[in-house]
């Protein structure tokens, strides 16, 4: 047996759902000749034998349908003839040894190493910390959003202010240095600046050869805007909640955030209008240090703070998306890959039970469509059962990566608790007592984990609202 078939045989009894011991002459296993491989896959009857299914046909039907995996011909699924031996109920693919590797890449992509060493399946104890940040951020712009405007003045929405608009003032700036002056990675800025031309609040202009961006008079109204509307939402919730409850969230929430090794965004983003992840995956490896920096996208800008710098004067606002912001990083430490993190496992994985859980109540909770497309199923974390696009009554599933993110997030949660108690001490009992405080007041309808790209295509909307009325 060659090295690629040992490999492949070790890899599939990795995997739940897929048969690999022979019983009564079935078993998977892969055939290497010369270049040419037959992959003959064997699955249980569960759903687990489902999920696996779904997924070895997914990854194979990525290399057969014009996108390429491994830009050679297309891998075929009736190889059975070529495969000598009695192998009951399996399913085969001819490939070549090339187009095997890719699938045992993809496959071990799609199990559960990704997510780190396993973790013990434990129950949520209480209100986590997370859901607690979580929701109250999102009451705060939500609050916000709702302020009335004050005649002619321009409101920016919080997340375009804070990671744009604040970044740039009345002097132009250049066009590279935006990623690090908000903590936006490049693909984004060049998302929503790209929206801002068009809404006719930024200039892109060239001086000396160097992209540089300039606010309009419409961007200067809107950036001194900001602060004004800012500061009126954080003194409705002093009135609304109380200066004592308030001023106790601050200065815990101060005391916590001025620790942070790195600057972190005043408003939760992802890392670009498609990708919800904070800092964009594992390109770059993470290093415990110090300074302790995160795994991340190769655009995620990692910028270190200053000695002494103190965030007291930042609003609540942005104390929130930091310690949020930083709670994920520190979830996520030894996840790699994307889709299998902290977001999306709180509000779509952690809902999907082993046997599935129908499409349409699994797209309203999260990133997965049904049609191959979404990260959750580009990324091997969900697979969807197969029938008309229409259909909303197909079942999504789990992948093992995707199960393991499930199974393991109470455990995760409790221990990013306990270490942050370690490292920053007191403070953190302080911001949780602070938040459950005001946790029953804040409203219905909260989310566990804020949508961190709908400010992109809020931004994208308002853009294309102004450039049709141009238009016509």
């Amino acid at each position: 047996m060659t090295d690629s078939a040992d490999r492949a045989r070790a890899l599939f009894a990795t995997l739940p759902g897929i048969v690999v011991a022979p019983v009564r002459g079935r078993g998977s296993h892969v055939h290497v000749e010369g270049d040419n491989a037959v992959a003959a896959l064997v699955f249980d009857d569960d759903a687990h034998g489902e999920a696996a299914r779904l997924v070895v046909a997914f990854i194979f039907s990525r290399m057969g349908r014009g996108q390429r995996l491994d830009g050679k011909a297309p891998v075929t699924a009736s190889a059975a003839s070529a495969c000598a031996c009695a192998t009951k109920g399996a399913v085969h693919y001819a490939c070549t040894t090339g187009q095997l590797a890719v699938f045992l890449r993809a496959l071990t992509y799609a199990s559960a190493a990704p997510m780190g060493p396993p973790r013990p399946v434990v129950a949520l104890a209480g209100t986590p910390l997370l859901f607690l940040l979580s929701r109250a951020l999102v009451a705060f712009e939500r609050d916000y959003e709702a302020l009335p405007a004050q005649g002619q003045q321009p409101k920016p929405a919080l997340g375009v202010w804070c990671n744009v608009l604040r970044g740039i003032g009345e002097e132009a700036i250049r066009q590279r240095d935006l990623p690090e002056r908000t903590v936006l990675s490049r693909r984004g800025a060049r998302a929503v600046t790209r929206d801002l031309q068009r809404l006719g609040w930024l200039a892109v202009e060239r001086r000396d050869g160097v992209p540089k961006l300039r606010l309009t008079d419409a961007g200067m109204l809107a950036h001194d805007a900001g602060p004004r509307f800012i500061a009126a939402g954080e003194a409705a919730w002093r009135d609304r909640f109380g200066k004592r409850r308030i001023n106790a969230l601050r200065g815990a929430l101060v005391a916590l955030t001025k620790q942070f090794e790195i600057e972190l965004p005043w408003h939760l983003t992802g890392y670009g209008p498609a990708d919800a992840s904070v800092t964009g995956g594992s390109f770059v490896a993470a290093q415990p240090g110090p300074p302790r920096l995160p795994h991340h996208g190769e655009e995620w800008p990692v910028v270190l703070r200053k000695v002494g710098d103190d965030t007291a004067p930042l609003p609540l606002h942005a104390l929130l998306s930091q310690a949020l912001a930083q709670f994920t990083i520190d979830y996520e430490w030894d996840v790699e890959g994307y889709a299998a993190g902290l977001n999306f496992t709180t509000n779509l994985l952690r809902h999907i039970p082993d046997e599935g859980l129908p499409l349409g109540q699994a797209i309203e909770l999260g990133d997965v469509r049904g049609n191959g497309k979404s990260g959750t199923e580009r990324h091997l974390v969900t697979v969807v059962t197969p029938g008309r696009p229409s259909d909303k009554t197909r079942r999504v599933l789990l992948t093992p990566k995707g199960k393991a993110a499930r199974d393991s997030f109470a455990h995760r949660l409790a221990q990013t608790q306990r270490d942050w108690r370690t490292r920053y001490g007191d403070c953190v009992a302080n911001v949780r007592d602070a938040l459950a405080a005001l946790d029953d007041d804040l409203g219905p309808d909260l989310p566990d984990y804020p949508n961190t790209t709908a400010w992109f295509w809020h931004s994208m909307n308002a853009a294309s609202h102004v450039a049709r009325r141009n238009r016509a």
